[in-house]
């Protein structure tokens, strides 16, 4: 039998895994209207979970194929359709949404875009903020010009206000499918990820 090392010795004395107790304490408030209401309380909250599933599984399936209708009729007018009905063979509707919002980038994801169509597809958003302990070590003189400030060192003048950058597409970039994209609609929705909307959904 291998001599065991110090690791093994290690793990044999790592104690075991113990369950979790519930040790809170339980108070029993008596009464039947306020068993009524804890009972309805759990039970509703359960079914709104297994509702809000049942809804998030019927809302990406219709939005999916709302997407593609869309698609469809984005290439047909040669032109962003902007909204429409999709209807079902029972006579149930929903307003199909294609909003000039975006899922945000990455900066890769910004280049790629870039690369395939062109410098306009994408905007650069940059946000200064100060560097708080930075502000807060030197805020008697921080009304004084920076640059010119003899009583911030050098090597923080450059780390006193952070930039934080983030990608977005730009504005209007969803009409441009037949010519940004070359008429490639699908690739184009695809690539620059339009936020749809379902509005209005009913029976008949």
């Amino acid at each position: 039998m291998a001599k065991k090392n110090l690791f093994d010795k290690a793990a044999a004395k790592k104690a075991p895994a113990k369950a979790k107790k519930d040790d809170k304490e339980r108070i029993v408030i008596a009464g039947k209207d306020f068993d009524t209401n804890l009972v309805t309380l759990a039970k509703l909250t359960k079914e709104i979970k297994n509702l809000e599933t049942e809804l998030e599984i019927a809302k990406a399936v219709v939005k999916q194929n709302g997407i593609q209708e869309y698609i469809k009729l984005y290439e047909k007018l040669k032109r962003n359709p902007g909204s429409y009905n999709l209807v079902s063979e029972s006579g149930a509707s929903a307003m199909i949404l294609s909003m000039d919002k975006y899922i945000k980038c990455d900066e890769n994801r910004a280049a790629e875009l870039t690369e395939k169509y062109g410098e306009g597809i994408v905007k650069e958003n940059t946000v200064f903020a100060f560097n708080t302990d930075l502000l807060n070590k030197y805020g008697e003189v921080i009304s004084s010009l920076i640059e010119n400030c003899t009583e911030i060192a050098d090597e923080d003048k450059d780390n006193l206000i952070v930039a934080t950058t983030d990608f977005e597409v730009a504005k209007g970039s969803i009409d441009s499918a037949m010519v940004t994209g070359k008429g490639k609609v699908e690739d184009f929705i695809d690539d620059i990820k339009p936020i749809f909307a379902i509005k209005n959904p009913q029976t008949k």
